[in-house]
């Protein structure tokens, strides 16, 4: 079984959405991260406890309409691992 996700949002951010845009303030190092709506979304529901990458694609599925070209997989890991790049969200080995 391959790595789930979790997020730091509680702990270590501040996290504040309108209407089509969302920040991140990291209280740690001070910056601000602007996050592009599926960002966001992804950070809701990793709120909400563990997910796999599999649920998240899914539920980003639900959320959003992509082409039926995209994969929303590869989307999802993609915008995870931005995420990942500056501390919000976390991978979890099991």
């Amino acid at each position: 079984m391959g790595a789930s996700w979790t997020s730091e949002t509680s702990a270590r951010f501040l996290y504040r959405d309108w209407e089509n845009e969302a920040v991140a303030y990291d209280t740690l190092s001070g910056d601000t991260h602007l996050l592009e709506p599926l960002a966001a979304e992804l950070l809701l529901h990793l709120d909400r406890g563990e997910q796999t990458l599999q649920s998240l694609a899914q539920h980003l599925s639900g959320c959003f309409s992509f082409p039926a070209e995209d994969d929303i997989l590869a989307i999802t890991e993609s915008t995870l691992k931005r995420l990942e790049s500056i501390g919000i969200a976390v991978a979890v080995s099991h």
